[in-house]
C-alpha cells in the first residue's frame, strides 16, 4: 500500500490530526490550500461556509504539488462546515479522479459536528440515555472561548437546567472528558437528582455534568451550534425557552 493523506484545514486541528496519521502510517501529507484565504473571526468564517455548502460552491484551490497517481490510498481529512465536509474539499474531490483506490475519511470539529444524539453515539458506543431530570438553581448560558461560545451552566436560585441522564461506561467517560476539554475548558461536578426513566418510574441517581470555568466571558454561538442544540432539546421534549435565554443573555450582553 502505498498511501498519503490529504487534508484542509482552516484552525489547525485538522492539520494536526492529519499530521499525527501520516507520522503513524509513515506516508506523506498534502494541504489542500485555497488561492483566496478565509479571512475573519470564528463565527464570521462559520456564516460564510454555511452560505458556500448551501449553494454547493468549489472554492479555487492551489496545487497539490502531489502526483495521485503514484498512490493507491487516500487518508482524506477535512473541518466539518454546516454538517459536511468543508467546501474547499469539494473542490479537491470533484477535480480529481480517485477511481480505484481506497479512501479513509476523518473529521474535526469545535463541538458542533451536528445531530447530537448521532455524535454521543458515535464517541460513546457504551453509552445509552436512561431518563430526562433538571438541576435545580441552576441557569444555562453561553459562555465562549477563542473558537466559539458554547453550553454551560451555573448557579441562579429559582431557575432550573433540563438534562438527559445518560449511562456510560467508564471507556466512554474517558472519551466524553477529551471531547469537551476537561479540565482545561470544561470540568465535573457530581449531581444527585431524581431522574424521570423511560419506564415512567422516578429514582434518584448520581451522575456528573461538565461546567464550563466560570472566569470564561458571554459570548455569542454559532447558528449551526444553536441548531444542533434545538435539535437536541425536542429530541428529548425539552422548552426551546431556556436556549433562546441564554442567547439574550450573551445578546444584551455583547451589546453593552
Amino acid at each position: 500500500m502505498k498511501a498519503i493523506v490529504i487534508y484542509y484545514s482552516w484552525g489547525g486541528n485538522t492539520k494536526s490530526i492529519a499530521e499525527k496519521v501520516a507520522r503513524e502510517l509513515n506516508c506523506g501529507a498534502a494541504r489542500i490550500d485555497t488561492v483566496v484565504p478565509y479571512e475573519g473571526d470564528y463565527n464570521s468564517i462559520v456564516d460564510r461556509g454555511a452560505d458556500e455548502v448551501k449553494r454547493g460552491y468549489e472554492p479555487e484551490i492551489k496545487p497539490l504539488g502531489v502526483d495521485l497517481s503514484d498512490y493507491d490510498t487516500v487518508i482524506l481529512g477535512t473541518p466539518v462546515w454546516w454538517y459536511t465536509f468543508a467546501p474547499a474539499v469539494k473542490t479537491f474531490l470533484s477535480h480529481n479522479d480517485l477511481t480505484g483506490k481506497k479512501i479513509y475519511t476523518f473529521a474535526t470539529n469545535g463541538g458542533w459536528i451536528g445531530h447530537t444524539l448521532k455524535d454521543v453515539k458515535s464517541a460513546c458506543p457504551g453509552a445509552k440515555p436512561i431518563g430526562i431530570t433538571a438541576i435545580p438553581d441552576y441557569e444555562l448560558l453561553y459562555k465562549g472561548s477563542k473558537t466559539g461560545a458554547y453550553l454551560t451552566i451555573e448557579p441562579k436560585k429559582n431557575s432550573i437546567v433540563p438534562i438527559a441522564v445518560w449511562e456510560v461506561t467508564a471507556a466512554d467517560e474517558k472519551r466524553l472528558d477529551t471531547y469537551e476539554g476537561c479540565p482545561t475548558f470544561y470540568y465535573k461536578k457530581e449531581v444527585r437528582l431524581p431522574v424521570k426513566l423511560a419506564s415512567g418510574k422516578t429514582k434518584k441517581l448520581t451522575a456528573f455534568v461538565y461546567i464550563m470555568h466560570e472566569e470564561r466571558s458571554l459570548g455569542i454561538p454559532s447558528l449551526a451550534y444553536i441548531r444542533t442544540r434545538e435539535e437536541g432539546y425536542r429530541n428529548f421534549g425539552f422548552d426551546t425557552k431556556f436556549l433562546n435565554a441564554a442567547y439574550e443573555i450573551s445578546a444584551k450582553e455583547v451589546q453593552r
